[in-house]
Parts: structure tokens; C-alpha cells; sequence
């Protein structure tokens, strides 16, 4: 810091003054009583030396006045007059002494850094006043008054400042000052002419200022710069030199004495000795100091000195956290700029190192007082991927975001809250993000695309945002409009696979069947993720059905296979002619197998196809023996474009058996599909394939009814394989002979012990020439609702197929159950190509199988097979994410699960150690042409349900133990040596932990206690030791217990057989005081997750491990995929449609030999038979008052 800037002058009456200069301190001035005038000009060289070195005019200094610590003027000059009170009032008495504090701090006008600082200036005024009667003149007056200026420091000690000490006498009849006389050296200083009397000195007062008279603390902050001021009061006639003198101490509080023996080390700060400390900021810690000012006064010449000390508390208290974002409150950004939010301008003003130490953690909602709670509302997330009100990635100083990264058009709100000890601070920001640009839109039709739309068919758009970004999903929003502008009031959810809020929009089949001829329009309206808006129209006009008339059949009873029945019908008309009638036999397929997309299945044979409103009589398959022989017929009559409005009808046909002999019937179904003269023969010859399906499924219906019997001239199985046989020579041209060829097929193999290998093979091949077929009319025709009726057939047919295939365990026909997966692999792929992305999962059921089927684009995957869906074998995908991954954000990609109850694999091994569902998957991405290309997940969780869980569950005794202390209860299991880990799972409705010990052998004592543990319900069981889980032990499912192999080991040690016992006893606080079967339940399993990469591949254990969810009911298994990626790419390029489906399982092994110790560990407390007896005797009493009152009411009455 530079020394100060100005010198002053004390002006007296007259204007007469002396100077004070810098390095003299002592300075007399005579006053009036009330005011002071001062006049200050350049110090000597300051203005000069300014000049020298900017060589220009240097611009004067800033300069603070205060009187007393008060803020009195401030000045901008290098000269002129001050004015300040004194603080005596006009009038007023003058008092013996009356003195004043002034302090002068200067800066310079052209900077504000620590070198452009001048010390200050601080001078004190203390004046003595004689009793005046008369006027005096000017030298009688300074005879009379005198008051000195004195400088507050003396850095050296008084012994080396002679020059700065002032002598002053006084007579002994008054108060007559001597001016003192100041020279630059003390040598030169001459004593005063006279000494009235002995020289007297006293130190009056030695006061530290405080805030506050009422208090004795000062607070200040660690980041703030701030000063401490001392007032020293001597009376004295002597030569002087004072030593100011700051002393601190660290203190616990107010009420602990500090250390004497270690003071603060104060040289950092400025002033030490003087009255003025400078405490620069940073210096002190948080906490209490005791700050001590001495003051000692030494007489010049002599060992006299005298001293006064006062204390002040100071506390240093923590500055507030200074939380700010760069932009101010609000900023606005482009979509497509890369911009942050900057946090780093945040600083502790209590630290050098401004960011050091402190947390920050952003929050953003679209809504500003969801701060005022502190959590998110709902619609008002910045991101989709947003979970709470924190910011993706809440901390750190700087926010970088990406462009496009936040929806355009919309106003986000951004909190900084930062933290630091105790202290925290927050700061907001609001970004308002720009729209980018407008989404162009095409909305294309899929399925059921005519003039018309067929109100019997499903109907299928895609609408596709053409000019959006991948990285980012537009929203989606559909509504229905009349031709006059009226949205309709529309059913999304029921009437609709798809919902009203995605890409692709499906409405179900028969939707629009109860209007006529009415034109409607789709407006599809997508909001991009920039914020901007697009509308598109599509307008149709629906084709109503032929109007409803009746349908009638006669005879309303017969027989089957001999009765021939007529349907009639009259009364159908419509615009667009002609009419075309189809009459079918309804299977029950549509019973026993499911697929949900179809809105009606309707499979079964065609009895009828043609023009005329009557149909020639025909026989009629055997009716449904449950529902009394009942057939039921679908009348379908359908106009030119292909809407149809559809009747049922009901007739009951009979079992010819139950009217003619079995032989008779018999040689009826042989003549009637064998034979040159058979009619079979003729349908063939002619190309009649029409006829010759129904009359094979004819003749199968009967078949089926019949039992095997010794009369029969061929076997049952025998005939059956010539009517496949027959099947195998009917063409499939069209989706009318698909239909027959499966009707007949599904009804010929249902009775699968009658279908031998040769039939199965012919049967395989035929549905593999018909699925080819209706893979080729789904690709021209796009008529999904009639090809999935036919799908549904198919699958039936080769569920009977498996069925046979698996059912002799010794003779599996592994060449048809493989075929059987080729099929069912093409028939998914048929299904496949009429799902769209975002609808809803198609399920096709039959007795042996469960498929599931999903089609969803690539940024929909994890919402696809969310963990929140409620499945009972479940499959949870990981694909490759960013730019490792080939598959695009929008790509479609098709899943398929296949769920089996029954190994279809018996010939692969482990048959007997398999007990859960087998699950088989297959991913594929669907490219624009249709064609499936094969990928594999990089890792898959699936959860498969175990079949049989009785087995493995025992019923455990529990009761009180020996001490009546604990409920008690255990078991003893066998082990094989080469178990390498077992699970205990504790079954309960309580909610109480158990400890859970286990033994060698069969008796329990302390020396063969081997392992403990302590089993929780809300909590994963830990060792009792250590608290911890094993490494091992991968299952963290409350109440599960695991085994692993280290202490299997110890219990096998000093014993060379095979298998062990091993005792597991669980203690819990006492709850029950008799044995009691019907509290705790134990389930044990061991098991291990296979991986089978292909129908004809092989189990192998090391893709797949135990997962953490395995419990009693399900098991939990993770498989890494990598390892069998190379395979999959190689087969995926020879054939880029077909591709294996890898299947899953769990071998569960159940420990055998599990025994009770109820009689070792539960203590035997007899019943109290008196309680019981009491109770019997009271109701036999009641009994027979009973009978006493009755009849003493009879004889009243």
C-alpha cells in the first residue's frame, strides 16, 4: 500500500493553522467550540511523483471521512477544507477534555487492487479548556487552549520514537498550555522554559469499539475484509511515547478461558500496533476469539509506564454461498444449439479457492412452483428420461447440452443448488428453448386400402414424420372427424390395437359395420420434438354390408353323415352386386386355440361357396357330443367389394353310431374316400378340391367318434393316413382350398395316438406347402383378419402333429418336431407381416404352446418389455444402444416368445432334471420389404415358472424349544458331494426373523454347528457373523438361505460317502406354544439355467447364470449373447428369413429325503385337558335348558 496522499492543516481563528505531516504526530489546533476546519493538500512528492511516472496530471484520490467511525464526507480533490463537529452544542459548557477520532482512507480514481491503496490516515483530537472572562488575544487564546493530533501507531516501541514525543506544562494556578514543539528529530527536541509542577500522568481509558454498548461480541464474516478500532484517553504533562498492542485468542465460547501460552500469530494482518487493525479477509477461522488492546504510555526519560487493556469478543461466522448461473435468470437458446448451463461463476466468499468444497445439484421442471415442494408434477418432466425433479445428470459445475437434446417451443426451469458444510445457496434460471423446424408428414394405408373401406376388415395407416430426426420420437395423435368437421367421440382403446398416440393406427375388424355409406376423415396431428406442429387429413368413405336378411336350415335334427340338410336364405340386398354366399361349419378350434388379433375366428370347413341364396343338401359333420350333437354354421353373405354381414345357425347331427352298427358305418366312410367308384376319387380326378376337403373332413369327424374295435376291417390309424394321403393330393391355389386342406388336416390328427410317423411326415409336409402359399397370398392380397383365421388352424394342426411326435418317449420322431419349429417359425413371420409397431401383443395359444408376438420400433424396446408387465414367463432383451449398434432409433424390430409346458426336446437330455416352462425367443429387424433380418440381444433376463412346487415344499413342525424361550423347528436334508450350492427358501405369513443354523448331521449340538444366518422378510439374509452375503450366492430374495459350496464342504469333510445329511434348525422369538405344521413352510431347490441355441443344437451350461429374483415359484436366469454372435451373423447372411429360436430352462434338482426334527427340538408340553372338559360341560348344560324351556313353552302354550 502507498502512504497517504494528503496532508492535512488544522485551521484556526483567523485562519491560522499549523500543518500535520506524516511522520510528526503531534499537531496543535485551536477550535470554536462546535466546529473543526481542517484543510488538506498533496502530500510532499505525491503529486509529483504521479506526474513523473504516467507523465500526466494524475487524477485526484477518493478519500472517506469519518468522525468517530461515522461516515461524515467524502472528497475528490487534491486539496480543500473540511468541516467537522466537534460534539459540543452552541452553548453548551466546555468540559476540561473533549476529543474526536478521524480517520481518512484514500483509494486511487484509476484502480481498485490492493496496490492502489493508501494507508490511512488516523488522528485523534483531545483539547483542554481554560476559564476565559476577557478577550484575548490570538497567543493568549493558544496560551490558553490547546489541542493536539497525535498519530495512533508506534511500529517501532517507544523507546525508538523520540522524535514523535511533545512535551506540554501547565502552571499551578491554571491550565496554561505550552505548544509543543515538533521537530523531525528527537536530539533537537527542546524542553519547556518552566515547570510550574510535578508532572502528573494518567491513562484514562482504553476502549475497543464495539457494534453496541449492550454488547461485548463482535460478528463478522471470514470472507469479508473488516477492521477493528481502539480509543486511548491520556491526561498527562509529560514527553510520551504510546505502544498500541492486538493480542488474539482462539476460545471455545464466551465462557472458556483461552490458552495464555498460544496467540493467534496476527503478522498477516495490518496494524497490529497501531489503534486501527486491518483483518483481511480469509485470515481468521470459523469460531470465537477473545481480541485483547493494550495500550502503554511510557514517560519519556524515566522507567515509568503505564498500561490499559480491554477485551472484546469477536466471532467469526460463515458468509452465505454465492449461487449463480451465467446468462442471468433468463436465456433463450436454439433447438439446434449446443449450449450450457454454467454454474462455475457460484462461489464461497469464506475461500480463496472459490469453487472448492461445493456440491451443486441441478433441478429442472417446466413448471416453477413445483420447487416450492420440491417434486415433479405430473406432464411438467424437461426430458422424457427424467425419473424426479433432478436433472439427468444432476451435479457437476457445467451443464453441457446437446442440440435437440430438450423439445423445442418450450420454457424449462433450472435451479443450481449448491452446498458446503452447512451452507447452501441456490440460484434459477429459465431457458427458453426455440421450436425448430415443421415436421412434413405422409400418412400411407397398409391394409383394407380399396375405394372403399370393408367394414369386416381391419384397417391399417402408417403415419410417418418424413423430415424428423431419429435421435428423437415426434408425438403422435390421432382423432376421428365426420365430413362435416365433428370429431367423433371414439373408443381408441377397445376398437383400436394400436392406441391413438403412435406412428401406425390398426382399427379392429367389424368397427364401422353399423353405418351406411358414411365418409369420415383421420386427422393425424404429430408434434415433433422441436416444438412444431403438423396436420394431416386422410379422408375414406366406408362400404356398408349387405343389408341383414334370414337364414333358415331344415331339417333342424339329424343324423351325420346320413341326413342331408338345406340352408336357405332371403332378405339380403345391397348396392353392389352380386351376392355371394359362404356357409361354414364352425370347429373348435376357436375354443380350444386362441389368437386374440382376430375379432371373430370363424375356422372351420366350408360346407357352401356360391351365388344362389340355397345351398344343395349336404351331410354334416358329428356334432359337439357335450353340447347334445350341436353344430354350429356361419352364414356369411358378402357383397362385390367383400363386405359381409354374418348369421348363425344351429342344427344338431347326430352319431350315426347310436342308430346303426359300427361295421356299417364303417364300410360307409371306406366306400366314400376309397375306391375307384368312391366320390373321393371323382372330387380328385375332377379338380373338385372343394368338396374333396370337406368330405375328408367329413368322414374324420365320424372316424373320430368311432373306438378302436377288432371288427374293423383296417385299423383306425391306417384309414387316417389315407385321408392325409388325400389331403396331400388337394392343390392349394387360393385361401379357400388353404381353408379346406387345414380343416381337414386338424380333424384327421386329432386323435394323436392314432397318427403314426408316416402320417406325421405327410401331414409336415403338406402344412409346410400350404404355409408357403399363405405366406405368398398375405404378401398380394394384405388381408390380415382371414389369413390369422387360417393361421389359427394351422397351429392347431401342428400342435396334434407334436403331440404324436412326443408321445412314445422311447420313439420320438425328432425330424417332426424339428419341421414342426420350421413351420411355426414361417407361420410368425406370416402373423408378423400384419402387425405393425406399437400393437398390442398377438397371442396364439393351443394346448401345447403359448406364442407371443411383438413388433415395436427400436426406441420402444425398454417401454416393450418394461419390468412393470405383469407375465408369467418373462423376457426382458438388451439390445446394443448408440454408434455400436447397426439397428437405427426407428427400426422395427419383431419379437417372438414361444412358451412350452412339456420338454418338446426329450431326446436332448437332462428330461428328468428339467422342471419349468421352456422359453424360446427370436428377434429379427423388419426391413421395409417385408423380410426378417435375424439379431441377437447382447444380454437377456427371463423368469420361467417352475411346474411342480409341491414336491420340493415341506411342511415344517414349529414350537417351543427345550427352554420355552424360542419357537424352534428343523429338518435334515441328504446332499450329494457334488452339490455345489442349495437354496433354502422360508415360506411364511409372518413377518419375523428367523436364525437360521445349520449342523452336520443329525445332531444338533454346538461342535457341529457349521454355518449361521439371519433371515429377514424385508431384506436379503446375511451371515450372523460378519452381516454380509456371500459372494457366491447370487439370490437376494428375502427368506432365502444359501448353501454355498465352501460350507457344503465342511460338511463333508471325514466322511467318504457319496451324500450327506445336513440339519437346518430355525430359532425365532417365542410365538406359539404347541407344535404347529401350518406356520413355516420350506422350499429347497438347486438349480442351473440352460441354453439350447437351436432345435438342433445342445443344453449347455455356460451361457446362462442363476439371477438374483430365483425364488421358490420362479427362476431367474441372465444369459450373456455375445459369445454366440458370430454364429448367428454367419447364419443370418446364407438365409436373411430364417434364423433358430433359442430356448431356455432351469435344471432343478429337489433334494430328496428331507425329515422332520420336530421330536430332537421341540419340547413336549401336555395339553390341559381341563379347559376342554369346562367348555364340553357347559355346552351339555346349555343343551338340555334348552330342551327344558321348549318344553315348558309347549305346555303353556
Amino acid at each position: 500500500m502507498l502512504p497517504p496522499p494528503l496532508t492535512v492543516t488544522c485551521l484556526g481563528p483567523r485562519r491560522h493553522g499549523s500543518e500535520w505531516r506524516d511522520r510528526e504526530q503531534w499537531l496543535p489546533c485551536l477550535g470554536n467550540g462546535t466546529m473543526m476546519k481542517l484543510h488538506y493538500q498533496p502530500a510532499p512528492g505525491a503529486r509529483m511523483d504521479a506526474e513523473s511516472k504516467e507523465r500526466q496530471p494524475p487524477p485526484a484520490p477518493h478519500c472517506f471521512w469519518y468522525l468517530n467511525s461515522v461516515w461524515v464526507k467524502n472528497t475528490s480533490l487534491w486539496s480543500g477544507q473540511v468541516t467537522l463537529p466537534t460534539g459540543l452544542s452552541p452553548g453548551r459548557a466546555r468540559g476540561p477534555v473533549a476529543s474526536n477520532l478521524i480517520t481518512v482512507q484514500c483509494s486511487s480514481a484509476s484502480c481498485a487492487t490492493p496496490e492502489c491503496l493508501y494507508h490511512s490516515l488516523s488522528i485523534k483530537t483531545s483539547a483542554r479548556w481554560a476559564t476565559q472572562n476577557s478577550p484575548h488575544t490570538y497567543r493568549d487564546r493558544l496560551r490558553s487552549i490547546t489541542c493536539f493530533f497525535y498519530c495512533s501507531a508506534f511500529p517501532l516501541g517507544p523507546e525508538k520514537h523520540h522524535r514523535f514525543a511533545a512535551k506540554v506544562t501547565t502552571t499551578r494556578s491554571g491550565l496554561t498550555p505550552v505548544l509543543p514543539r515538533v521537530n523531525g528529530d528527537a536530539s533537537r527536541t527542546t524542553d519547556p522554559p518552566v515547570l510550574q509542577q510535578e508532572a502528573a500522568c494518567k491513562l484514562n481509558s482504553v476502549t475497543i469499539q464495539k457494534p453496541s454498548l449492550r454488547t461485548s461480541v463482535i460478528h463478522q464474516k471470514k470472507g469479508t475484509t473488516f477492521y477493528l478500532y481502539a480509543r486511548v484517553l491520556i491526561d498527562c504533562n509529560l514527553r510520551l511515547s504510546i505502544s498500541p498492542q492486538w493480542i488474539f485468542y482462539a476460545v471455545k465460547d464466551m465462557n472458556t478461558n483461552p490458552d495464555w501460552n498460544k496467540p493467534l500469530n496476527i503478522s498477516s494482518m495490518h496494524g497490529v500496533n497501531t489503534v486501527q487493525l486491518t483483518v483481511p479477509r480469509w485470515t481468521l477461522d470459523y469460531g470465537m476469539y477473545q481480541v485483547y488492546f493494550t495500550a502503554t504510555a511510557y514517560v519519556l526519560g524515566t522507567k515509568r509506564y503505564f498500561r490499559k487493556t480491554d477485551r472484546v469478543f469477536l466471532e467469526i461466522e460463515r458468509t452465505n454461498l454465492v449461487a449463480n448461473i451465467a446468462g442471468g435468470i433468463f436465456r433463450t437458446v436454439g433447438f439446434f444449439d449446443n449450449w450450457t448451463l454454467d454454474g462455475s461463476v457460484s462461489f464461497d466468499p469464506d475461500s480463496p479457492e472459490r469453487l472448492k468444497g461445493i456440491t451443486f445439484t441441478w433441478y429442472c421442471t417446466k413448471k416453477v412452483s413445483d420447487y416450492e415442494n420440491m417434486r415433479i408434477s405430473a406432464g411438467n418432466k424437461c426430458h422424457p428420461a427424467q425419473r424426479d425433479l433432478k436433472w439427468l445428470t444432476p451435479s457437476g459445475a457445467v451443464q453441457v447440452v446437446a442440440p435437440e437434446f430438450l423439445p423445442g417451443n418450450a420454457v424449462y426451469n433450472f435451479r443450481l443448488l449448491i452446498q458446503k458444510d452447512r451452507r447452501q445457496s441456490y440460484a434459477d434460471q429459465s431457458v427458453s428453448v426455440q421450436a425448430g423446424s415443421s415436421p412434413l408428414l405422409d400418412v400411407t394405408c397398409l391394409e383394407n386400402c380399396g375405394s372403399a373401406v370393408i367394414p369386416t376388415e381391419r384397417f391399417t395407416l402408417s403415419g410417418k414424420c418424413l423430415n424428423c430426426q431419429t435421435s428423437s420420437q415426434p408425438v403422435y395423435h390421432w382423432s376421428l372427424w365426420l365430413e362435416n368437421s365433428t370429431e367423433i367421440s371414439f373408443d381408441w382403446s377397445s376398437r383400436t390395437s394400436t392406441g391413438r398416440s403412435g406412428a401406425y393406427l390398426s382399427i379392429h375388424a367389424m368397427t364401422f359395420t353399423d353405418t351406411a355409406d358414411q365418409s369420415y376423415t383421420l386427422v393425424l396431428k404429430v408434434t415433433t420434438w422441436g416444438g412444431r406442429l403438423s396436420l394431416y387429413r386422410y379422408a375414406f368413405k366406408v362400404n356398408s354390408p349387405p343389408r341383414a336378411g334370414k337364414c333358415s336350415i331344415s331339417p333342424h335334427r339329424g343324423i351325420a353323415f346320413l341326413t342331408k340338410f338345406v340352408v336357405q336364405c332371403s332378405g339380403f340386398s345391397d348396392s353392389n352386386l352380386p351376392l355371394t354366399y359362404k356357409v361354414i361349419v364352425a370347429s373348435d378350434v376357436s375354443k380350444t386355440d386362441r389368437i386374440n388379433s382376430v375379432e371373430q375366428n370363424t375356422f372351420g370347413t366350408i360346407l357352401y361357396f356360391g351365388y344362389q341364396p340355397r345351398m344343395p343338401p349336404s351331410f354334416l359333420p358329428v356334432g359337439v357330443p357335450s353340447q347334445r350333437y350341436t353344430v354350429t354354421l356361419y352364414v356369411q353373405v358378402c357383397d362385390s367389394l367383400g363386405a359381409f354381414t354374418q348369421l348363425s345357425l344351429h342344427v344338431r347331427a347326430l352319431d350315426p353310431l347310436k342308430s346303426r352298427p359300427l361295421a356299417v358305418v364303417f364300410h360307409e366312410l371306406l366306400a366314400s374316400v376309397s375306391g375307384l367308384s368312391a366320390p373321393m376319387t371323382a372330387y380328385l380326378q375332377t379338380g373338385d378340391y372343394f368338396n374333396a376337403g370337406y368330405l375328408a373332413y367329413l368322414a374324420a369327424s365320424v372316424l373320430n367318434n368311432i373306438k378302436a374295435a377288432p371288427a374293423l376291417q383296417i385299423p383306425k390309424a391306417q384309414l387316417r393316413e389315407s385321408l392325409i394321403k388325400t389331403a396331400l393330393n388337394i392343390s392349394v391355389e387360393s385361401v379357400m382350398d388353404i381353408n379346406q386342406v387345414v380343416a381337414s388336416l386338424v380333424q384327421v390328427t386329432e386323435q394323436p395316438e392314432e397318427v403314426n410317423i408316416e402320417s406325421q411326415e405327410t401331414a409336415i409336409t403338406k402344412l409346410t406347402e400350404v404355409t408357403g402359399v399363405l405366406k405368398t397370398q398375405r404378401s398380394k392380397s394384405h388381408w390380415s383378419e382371414q389369413t390369422e383365421i387360417q393361421t389359427s388352424g394351422i397351429l392347431r394342426c401342428l400342435s396334434n402333429i407334436l403331440s404324436a411326435a412326443l408321445l412314445r418317449h422311447g420313439q420320438v420322431n425328432a425330424s417332426a418336431v424339428t419341421k414342426v419349429f420350421s413351420i411355426m417359425e414361417n407361420l410368425t413371420e406370416v402373423v408378423f407381416q400384419g402387425k405393425v409397431p406399437g400393437q398390442e401383443d398377438t397371442i396364439m395359444e393351443t394346448k401345447n404352446w403359448k406364442i407371443t408376438l411383438m413388433k415395436d420400433e427400436n426406441w420402444d424396446i425398454p417401454n416393450a418389455f418394461s419390468t412393470t408387465k405383469a407375465c408369467k414367463n418373462c423376457f426382458y432383451p438388451t439390445l446394443k444402444k448408440g454408434n455400436h449398434s447397426r439397428l437405427s432409433s426407428d427400426a422395427v424390430i419383431s419379437t417372438a416368445l414361444f412358451e412350452f409346458d412339456e420338454n418338446p426336446f426329450p431326446w436332448l437330455g437332462y428330461t428328468s432334471e428339467i422342471a419349468t416352462t421352456i422359453l424360446g425367443f427370436k428377434m429379427a429387424e423388419t426391413k421395409a420389404s417385408g423380410d426378417l433380418l435375424g439379431i441377437l440381444p447382447d444380454k437377456v433376463n427371463i423368469l420361467i415358472t417352475r411346474k411342480d412346487t409341491e414336491s420340493s415344499t415341506f411342511q415344517l413342525a414349529m414350537g417351543p424349544d427345550k427352554t420355552q424361550t424360542y419357537t424352534t423347528g428343523g429338518l435334515s436334508l441328504e446332499v450329494n458331494r457334488d452339490t455345489k450350492i442349495i437354496y433354502i427358501q422360508i415360506l411364511t405369513k409372518l413377518e419375523a426373523t428367523f436364525q437360521v443354523q445349520v449342523f452336520t448331521g443329525t445332531n444338533i449340538t454346538q461342535n457341529s454347528l457349521i454355518a449361521s444366518f439371519d433371515a429377514y422378510h424385508n431384506m436379503t439374509t446375511v451371515t450372523s457373523e460378519t452381516k454380509t452375503v456371500h459372494e457366491d450366492c447370487k439370490i437376494k430374495t428375502p427368506y432365502v438361505i444359501c448353501l454355498p459350496g465352501s460350507v457344503l464342504k465342511v460338511a463333508a469333510e471325514g466322511s467318504a460317502a457319496q451324500s450327506q445329511n445336513i440339519s437346518i434348525v430355525l430359532l425365532t422369538p417365542y410365538i406359539t406354544r404347541y407344535p404347529n405344521t401350518r406356520l413355516v413352510s420350506i422350499h429347497t431347490f438347486s438349480d442351473q439355467c440352460l441354453f439350447l441355441g437351436g432345435v438342433q443344437g445342445q443344453w449347455r451350461e455356460d451361457t446362462c447364470r442363476l439371477g438374483s429374483l430365483t425364488n421358490w415359484q420362479r427362476v431367474h436366469c441372465v444369459c450373456n449373447m455375445k459369445r454366440n454372435q458370430r454364429s448367428l451373423s454367419a447364419h443370418a447372411a446364407s438365409n436373411a428369413t430364417a434364423f433358430d429360436i433359442r430356448f431356455l430352462a432351469a435344471k432343478v434338482i429337489v433334494k430328496p429325503n428331507t425329515i422332520d426334527l420336530r421330536r430332537n427340538l421341540i419340547a413336549e408340553i401336555p395339553k390341559n385337558p381341563v379347559t376342554f372338559l369346562t367348555v364340553l360341560f357347559i355346552y351339555i348344560v346349555f343343551f338340555f335348558l334348552s330342551l327344558w324351556a321348549m318344553r315348558k313353552d309347549r305346555i303353556e302354550k
